[in-house]
């Protein structure tokens, strides 16, 4: 695990005293679970400055010229695999392979040329800073690359940006930073002298997946297996709600001699946390129920979130004490994060007679909202189009690819992308639904069994059967409401629990500690007793501006 900034300079004039200086500047700013010292590679017209995780080393690696920064990590491929493998051109580069896990990457070859790119989904962003003239910064972080281009402890705050979060919820392609962009979601980025430029993404696809249920099953779980043998000896912490994500991850672990503890956020005797509990006793796992962390007052839970995603705002800022605490000694904490291998936005699919211009439509209505005026919804639906047409060159783009890639692309990529970067600046995490070998094989495979969810339930049954056998709290596998399927393997009638008191009972709010059952009325009682919603009737102006 390492973080990284890499520059390219238009000429070659005052390439290390912009670094040092750079360093300097990002030294404090940077999140408590890297190293302060870093590993620097500077050359003529281009630099690659790489901090380490606390007590590792770090992750630069050189061969034949190039010089290669990572951070995230890899599953299939390690850092000088890649420099085996790896092919630049004048327009891009390539890699025969893909590297698993999920990471972001920096190279840069010998003629010094810098190329950037992430795993897939793109839940590592890669941002580029340009507030001079004389150079380019590129980080996976966006006030990290920001800073590294100022070289400044000023910051610069671009207004419309409060905006464009209120439009969807997340920004597409922007940042709160002036003169700094995230590169898009589904490309690749080569920067040559200072001059930044979008190029095709270099990993390869999977051949189409094909073969009986159970053969597909079988490779599933044979990828997820890589995915999680990253772990190796080291403790895992997996955030368990029991669903059907989360299920998928411990049916893999069942077997491998990992070792896991599960842990569920909620009430001992909410219905979710009494199935987590069933399914961890069911592969022999040791189980914790935790209360549920939430930060009643609404501007102090703003405030931190947004300093923990470096101004992007999280998925849940209301929920932002509920990270789980960092395992010590190197542990890795791992959930289920992913959706992907259950179709995506594949729910949003109300008929079969929808074509890729229908969900195009459905997926627009992810991005747009009631809460700004429809000149500042443009830009977002705009940029759904582009989109759509640049996932649609040169192939045909059904309406399940539509709501595959848009969750991978849009959900994952630019709603989840500041979450997954606040969790690693305070941890080590582990997704292996998220894992780039096993998102190019789950996007291999045919929609009907991605949507269908036959697929994901084979592979738990095959891999542990008595997890196969336990209902689901309040829910049901997709391929079960057209009824029983005696074709899947493992399949039994598994009525769902019965639905019992909420999981949100479970949660404990920082400013007045105590179980809180959170109906409309007491949820709006406690955000507006907070002090800080009394200081805001009082001075709105001021609180606000």
């Amino acid at each position: 695990m390492s973080t990284f900034v890499a520059f390219s300079f238009k000429k070659p004039v005052h390439v290390s005293r912009t670094v040092e200086k750079a360093v300097q500047i990002c030294r404090d700013y940077l999140p408590s679970i890297y190293s302060s010292e870093p590993e620097i590679w500077i050359g003529k017209k281009s630099a690659l400055v790489v901090w380490p995780t606390r007590g590792e080393q770090a992750a630069m690696s050189r061969r034949n010229g190039l010089v290669l920064g990572i951070t995230g990590y890899t599953t299939v491929l390690s850092p000088q695999g890649i420099l085996d493998r790896v092919r630049t051109s004048s327009s891009g580069l390539f890699l025969d392979q893909s590297p698993g896990g999920v990471a972001a990457f920096c190279l840069i070859d010998q003629s010094e040329r810098l190329f950037a790119w992430s795993t897939q989904p793109p839940v590592h962003g890669l941002y580029t800073a340009q507030t001079r003239a004389e150079y380019t910064v590129v980080a996976p972080r966006p006030l990290l690359a920001y800073l590294a281009s100022t070289r400044s402890a000023a910051i610069r705050l671009r207004r419309d940006y409060a905006f464009e979060m209120l439009a969807s919820g997340y920004a597409i392609g922007s940042t709160p930073y002036a003169d700094t962009r995230r590169n898009p979601v589904m490309k690749g980025l080569l920067v040559q002298d200072g001059d930044p430029t979008p190029i095709d993404h270099p990993h390869p696809r999977h051949p189409v997946v094909e073969g009986s249920l159970n053969d597909v099953a079988r490779q599933y779980r044979e990828k997820l297996e890589t995915a999680v043998s990253v772990a190796g000896n080291r403790d895992v912490t997996l955030r368990l709600s029991g669903g059907k994500d989360s299920r998928t991850i411990l049916a893999i672990a069942h077997g491998t001699g990992m070792n896991i503890s599960a842990v569920t956020m909620g009430a001992p005797d909410s219905g979710e946390a009494q199935t987590a509990a069933r399914v961890a006793e069911a592969c022999g796992f040791r189980h914790e129920i935790r209360p549920q962390q939430v930060i009643a007052d609404p501007i102090r839970a703003a405030c931190l979130s947004h300093m923990a995603t470096e101004g992007l705002i999280t998925a849940v800022p209301h929920q932002f004490a509920h990270t789980l605490d960092p395992p010590r000694d190197g542990g890795l904490v791992m959930t289920g994060q992913g959706h992907l291998q259950r179709g995506g936005y594949a729910p949003g699919l109300q008929s079969a007679s929808w074509d890729a211009t229908r969900a195009i439509r459905y997926l627009k209505t992810k991005v747009r909202s009631g809460l700004v005026t429809e000149d500042l919804n443009a830009p977002n639906l705009a940029a759904v189009d582009a989109w759509a047409a640049e996932r649609g060159r040169g192939t045909h783009l059904s309406a399940a690819d539509v709501l595959h890639w848009g969750s991978a692309d849009f959900r994952l990529g630019y709603w989840y992308a500041s979450t997954f970067m606040a969790m690693e600046g305070i941890t080590r995490p582990l997704m292996p639904l998220l894992d780039d070998a096993v998102f190019a094989f789950v996007a291999a495979t045919g929609a009907k069994e991605r949507m269908s969810e036959k697929m994901n339930f084979a592979m738990i049954s095959n891999a542990a059967p008595r997890l196969g056998k336990l209902g689901l709290y309040n829910d049901r596998w997709r391929f079960e409401l057209d009824g029983a399927d005696a074709e899947i393997p493992g399949y039994g009638d598994r009525t769902p629990l019965p639905k019992s008191k909420s999981n949100a009972e479970g949660l404990v709010f920082d400013e007045n500690p105590h179980r809180f059952r959170p109906t409309t009325r007491t949820f709006c009682a406690a955000t507006l007793d907070s002090a800080t919603w009394h200081d805001i009737k009082i001075q709105p102006v001021a609180r606000i501006a």
